[in-house]
């Protein structure tokens, strides 16, 4: 892009209205920017747009926004807040991985929450879920080790690898609607105490509760849970 070269100077960013989406790559690394004024007509923030953005703090999204792509606001260390759309349906790969983000709401119009949407948000202490939220992918909340606690919507049916490895998590109750728990889902969570697993569970992956030396796992007698914790 023609703009890059001042990549190591901008710090603010203004996109004209009419503007619809946003290319790969469009601002990836531009260090010093701070703030973004985003256009009502964006409609997609396009893969790795604000990649490694590591000074942005101040960005609001448009209603309207309907996709923010993989990787769009990775690393952006500094970006402790922002508020999403109910317009957005999906949070993508790496979406916020990396971030400062301290608390984020959901809005209901997502159903899924992508791999390692928000792995490694150091500071990330409240999420609150959506209502339709159905799959929380690989690694999704993965080393979020300031997120104690976290209410799952009755919505949810599978929790992906690894989805909360090495979280700070204490307790936590899975929906009825919940089907599968794969692999590592609580792998290495120190500080998890109780698990709540339901009757509707029939699939349990490996070392789902591994590296967790505090938890009790809480099920219904003769449940696949059950009968996992007697083989086990």
């Amino acid at each position: 892009f023609p703009w890059n070269k001042y990549r190591e100077t901008v710090t603010c960013l203004i996109l004209e209205e009419g503007i619809t989406s946003t290319a790969y790559q469009s601002f990836f690394w531009f260090k010093a920017l701070t703030s973004v004024s985003l256009p009502e007509s964006l409609q997609v923030i396009g893969p790795e747009t604000f990649l490694w953005c590591s000074s942005l703090y101040d960005i609001t999204l448009p209603e309207g926004l309907i996709t923010l792509g993989d990787r769009a606001f990775e690393g952006c260390e500094s970006l402790t807040e922002i508020e999403l759309p109910e317009t957005l349906t999906e949070i993508s790969w790496d979406c916020f991985n990396g971030t400062g983000l301290i608390q984020i709401d959901i809005p209901d119009s997502v159903t899924s929450i992508g791999t390692r949407a928000f792995m490694d948000c150091k500071g990330l202490v409240s999420v609150n879920m959506p209502e339709q939220l159905t799959l929380i992918g690989e690694r999704a909340f993965a080393g979020c080790d300031s997120l104690t606690s976290l209410t799952l919507p009755d919505s949810l049916e599978v929790i992906e690898i690894a989805a909360f490895e090495e979280s700070g998590l204490v307790s936590i109750v899975l929906p009825d609607s919940v089907t599968d728990l794969q692999h590592y889902v609580f792998y290495s969570c120190a500080n998890l105490e109780a698990v709540l697993v339901p009757d509707s569970v029939v699939y349990i992956g490996e070392s789902v509760f591994s590296e967790c030396p505090n938890v009790t796992v809480y099920c219904y007698q003769l449940s696949f849970a059950h009968l996992y914790a007697e083989a086990y």
